[in-house]
């Protein structure tokens, strides 16, 4: 499959890489659409958390391992630490964060935690999902209210559809 690859700092190539091996509780998900963020632009110029080679990419949207749209919540808690159990989830002291500690959106498949996916209610288009927060339980719908309007470069960019 293919796959953007963050090879080095300062470099990233689109690369034909192994197909995604899920591990226990995990799904893969056939990406749709991805959003570039900001944070990813500067992980390329100057790498801090992420370690080369990795695919980044940790707003993104697609198909499920049942074939229902989703959008992936990249931030992933342990949900046993004290800020866990304090119902801070966003600050775990165990967190990881898709396409930044492990393989992220920016590829045609990814494997993530079945608790990662949040559904989507029919009405959007799938390349306006990486803009739109998943962090809800409820999942996705037009005019939901949720704690942040848009991810990543303030809403400015559309995710772009595989092609």
């Amino acid at each position: 499959m293919r796959a953007l690859v963050f090879t080095a700092p300062g470099t990233v190539q689109l690369l034909d890489v192994p197909e995604p091996d899920p591990g226990p509780g995990d799904v893969v998900v056939q990406v749709r659409a991805a959003g570039i963020c900001g944070s990813e632009l500067h992980g390329v110029r100057r790498p801090g958390f992420r370690k080369p080679p990795l695919i980044m990419g940790h707003e993104f949207a697609g198909i499920g391992a049942e074939g229902e749209s989703v959008v992936v919540n990249p931030i992933l808690s342990c949900g046993r630490c004290a800020q866990c159990q304090r119902g801070l989830r966003h600050v775990c002291e165990e967190r990881e964060i898709i396409g930044v500690h492990r393989a992220g959106g920016f590829a045609e498949r990814v494997a993530v935690p079945a608790s990662a996916l949040r559904p989507v209610l029919s009405g959007w288009p799938t390349a306006s999902l990486p803009v739109r927060s998943p962090g809800s339980r409820r999942g996705c719908s037009p005019g939901a209210r949720s704690g942040r309007r848009a991810i990543g470069c303030a809403g400015s960019r559309r995710g772009r559809a595989w092609p």
